[in-house]
């Protein structure tokens, strides 16, 4: 008997909801004020700098250390996570995430937008 291997793929992203970027397209036009990468984040919680409240996973990134870990953390400090259905279409190099800090003024918008979605 021949031995067949294939690859697994594991959807890590699949109990993520998911979000169109029209519904947030008023963060994407201000990417560079909401745009952090993962080393960033950490370091923000590592020093208790928890204010995230909306974080959003890009779909072109697709390092598995970042989907495992991603999940579990804002789980464990409540932020609301989201992955973005489509790939963004921005000149400067995209960042891992886009987040909306607690009290920003986007706030309420964001939170508008993801009730739509749902």
């Amino acid at each position: 008997m021949k031995k067949r291997e294939t690859k697994r793929k594991i959807d890590l992203t699949s109990n993520i909801p998911r979000i169109s970027q029209d519904k947030i397209s008023f963060l994407i036009e201000n990417i560079s004020d909401y745009s952090v990468d993962y080393n960033e984040l950490m370091e923000e919680y590592e020093n208790k700098d928890i204010y995230t409240e909306y974080l959003f996973m890009l779909p072109e990134h697709n390092d598995p250390a970042v989907y495992q870990l991603i999940p579990l953390f804002c789980i464990h400090f409540g932020i609301n996570l989201y992955q973005i259905d489509e790939k963004l279409k921005i000149k400067s190099t995209a960042p891992f995430f886009i987040r909306v800090k607690k009290g920003d003024k986007m706030v309420e918008k964001v939170s508008a937008a993801v009730q739509l979605e749902k």
